[in-house]
């Protein structure tokens, strides 16, 4: 984001003070100023709850917003305006506010060695109620500016959704659907494309715009994303995508939301370039309008998978653990072994080798105990569906042995 390179001073600060992280009764909302020669910098931020949004403004006339959370006593989130982003993070040095601005890396993670950091004092004259509620209207975070609203796990009538993904909707008008364990797929008879709903496991927007930034690629079909996401409403990132899919060029504007109890929707809404509509594009903002979120309750399904189970083939070992708070950890364990010989056949000795490897994430299941799909979102954002049957023999069934995706596991007794 070349003009906020240009706009701000590097301070890389050698030796910085401890930094005070921000406690539960601290609240970061105010004015905060920042002077350096005839650089002036305005720092505005509201918190509501755990929330966090505001703007970074220049005595130049440039401005950006900031859109992100509070968590572990630091906050973060993205800065950007319409050229890019950024990471942010905030936290006290000293009593005075530090605002570090972190460039991403080839990975869309923030590289902490290319990182801005500016000391921020709080303005003196305080902001009145009416300045702070036109400030909170113009950040996106009154409830109403928020995308969809709180609900309850039951899929009604006419509802679109799955009580183990958090979210629900009801399609426009003239909308027709398909649905699997992957999500939902919507079309219309006159209006040209589709719209995807695929939920996601993201536990905050810093995450979520990470996979956002990656794009999407299965197989022969991929998007990816084409200038900077947007941050039009508190729990929602917007962007254009262009890509391929079946063979075809195509253009899409995807968005992602977050829902207050972690995990969301991302919705694409996408078809070729040249019918790429605003019917198309105001059907997905619809969709987002009445999206409804609720918490994942911990059901009797979930209950019954969590446990560690158990693959083994000759030279191979992998274990899953589905852990009762919803966190999952694999390993997987490769020897081979064998006898060592000479040119003309006598044994000379033995050989060995072995691998490892180890897996973290976060798991959530969906259908009966007897199938159904499992769905791993690992740390580095890859999601692992895992279909699974009962294992059953002579009519009976089971239930601490399964096939995943073909392969027989075992589940380890307590």
């Amino acid at each position: 984001m070349k003009p906020l390179r240009n706009l701000l001073l590097i301070l890389l600060l050698a030796g910085m003070p401890f930094a005070f992280l921000l406690a539960q009764s601290d609240n970061v909302t105010g004015t905060y100023k920042y002077q350096a020669g005839d650089a002036a910098l305005t720092l505005k931020l509201i918190q509501q709850g755990n929330t966090l949004a505001g703007t970074l403004s220049s005595n130049t006339g440039a401005s950006f917003s900031l859109s992100g959370q509070i968590e572990n006593g630091i906050g973060y989130g993205s800065c950007s305006d319409n050229e890019g982003s950024v990471f942010f993070e905030v936290y006290y040095i000293e009593r005075d506010l530090t605002l570090s601005l972190i460039e991403p890396d080839e990975n869309n993670a923030p590289d902490y060695d290319n990182a801005q950091y500016l000391v921020f004092e709080k303005s003196k004259q305080s902001d009145s109620p009416q300045v702070l509620n036109n400030m909170t209207g113009k950040l996106g975070v009154q409830p109403a500016a928020i995308a969809g609203s709180p609900g309850n796990s039951q899929i009604g009538q006419g509802e679109v959704g799955d009580p183990s993904w958090g979210f629900k909707f009801t399609p426009p008008a003239g909308w027709v659907h398909q649905q699997s364990a992957e999500g939902v797929i919507l079309g219309h008879n006159t209006i040209a494309g589709m719209i995807l709903v695929i939920p996601h496991m993201s536990e905050n927007m810093q995450l979520m715009q990470q996979e956002m930034m990656q794009g999407i690629q299965e197989g022969e079909s991929s998007l990816a994303v084409s200038g900077a996401l947007q941050n039009p409403a508190q729990n929602v990132l917007a962007g254009d995508y262009t890509g391929m899919m079946d063979g075809t060029e195509v253009k899409a504007r995807g968005f992602g939301f977050l829902s207050p109890n972690g995990g969301g929707a991302y919705l694409i809404a996408v078809s070729t370039p040249d019918k790429l509509s605003g019917d198309l594009v105001g059907a997905a903002e619809s969709i987002a309008q009445n999206m409804q979120y609720f918490k994942v309750d911990v059901s009797d399904l979930a209950r019954h998978f969590a446990g560690t189970w158990s693959h083994f083939t000759t030279n191979t070992s992998t274990w899953m653990t589905f852990h009762p708070d919803g966190t999952y950890s694999d390993e997987y364990e490769d020897s081979y072994s064998g006898d060592l010989t000479d040119g003309w056949g006598n044994q000379t000795g033995d050989w060995g080798t072995a691998g490892q490897q180890s897996g973290r994430g976060r798991w959530t299941v969906r259908g009966t105990k007897d199938v159904g799909t499992i769905i791993v979102q690992k740390a580095n954002g890859e999601e692992v569906y895992y279909e699974y049957r009962v294992n059953q023999k002579d009519g009976h069934k089971y239930y601490w042995e399964y096939y995943f995706n073909g392969d027989f596991y075992m589940k380890k007794e307590e």
